[in-house]
């Protein structure tokens, strides 16, 4: 196996700090060690993660976010807090996209209109095969955007239940 130099392990060091899905194995494998070398210099080094994947995507999200509005940060900034600023823009960025997604589905409705559709086969598919892809981009910018994120995880509502005592209940449209 070949040695590696020491610019090549401090660079093996970051991916490794970086990334807290990257095991030894990996990593060794990619830098053409065994994962003993790695795990062996890892702990003669005290290499250690600082953070969860959860704490890397709210951070790359935030990086993003102010790659996508640099210019629009520095007046949020003037007279409030910086952590105020952040989330303001986050909101933003996230209202604008909310916005674009009504307007595609606007346009979608102006061009595709229910009484065309109906009169013509033809235009009721292109209608399906439009709102087909338009819903699977609009999926993909809410997961890019994080905002799918909270409602994956968060509990289903809790199911309400009623005791009926002597009655007939309709359960898939038969009396029970």
């Amino acid at each position: 196996m070949p040695r590696l130099s020491a610019d090549q392990w401090v660079a093996a060091r970051i991916r490794w700090e970086a990334d807290p899905l990257l095991t030894f194995k990996e990593l060794g494998k990619s830098l053409g060690v065994s994962h003993a070398a790695v795990g062996q210099r890892a702990k003669k080094e005290g290499w250690e993660r600082d953070a969860s994947l959860q704490d890397v995507a709210r951070r790359a999200q935030y990086k993003a976010d102010r790659r996508e509005f640099d210019g629009k940060l520095s007046p949020k900034l003037s007279g409030g807090s910086t952590k105020k600023a952040a989330r303001e823009l986050a909101e933003d960025i996230r209202a604008d996209l909310i916005e674009r997604h009504r307007a595609d589905w606007a346009e979608h409705r102006q061009h595709f209109r229910t009484a065309d559709i109906a009169g013509d086969f033809n235009i009721g598919k292109s209608a399906k095969i439009a709102s087909e892809m338009l819903a699977i981009r609009q999926k993909g910018e809410r997961a890019a955007y994080g905002l799918d994120e909270q409602a994956s995880t968060q509990a289903p509502p809790e199911p309400e239940w009623t005791v009926l005592i002597g009655q007939k209940v309709l359960i898939d449209g038969q009396a029970r």
